[in-house]
């Protein structure tokens, strides 16, 4: 009964976090942070990831979101789920990346201890 029920919860935990992972993404942005949490800059540029509901995604850069706004996307790409973690590719290089939800946080650590923190949904 034990092992039914371990078992019941465990495929609920997968379950949940790969519907609430897309959920975190969805119409929500991103900005590129240190190991401690802090947003890091390349040449005094925020680097912020917009993903939107249709799958399309956008890498915008300013010295904060509404510079990074005004000045337009760098970048252009699409996004989808698996598991518990969300993809990317680039359309201009075809190159990709992937990130995992941050524990309960609706935060996201990437390759390399990469961390993106959820700044809110759109």
């Amino acid at each position: 009964m034990k092992t039914l029920l371990f078992t019941a919860f465990l495929f609920l935990v997968i379950k949940v976090n790969g519907q609430t992972i897309s959920s975190i993404v969805s119409n929500h942005v991103f900005v590129m942070c240190d190991e401690y949490g802090q947003p890091s800059s390349l040449y005094g540029q925020h680097i912020f990831l917009v993903f939107h509901s249709n799958k399309k995604m956008n890498m915008l850069m300013g010295t904060d979101l509404s510079d990074a706004i005004d000045n337009g996307a760098t970048k252009y790409g699409t996004w989808s789920t698996s598991g518990s973690s969300v993809n990317w590719t680039w359309n201009d290089t075809g190159n990709g990346a992937s990130a995992t939800r941050s524990g309960y946080s609706d935060n996201l650590v990437g390759s390399g201890g990469l961390i993106m923190k959820n700044l809110g949904g759109f």
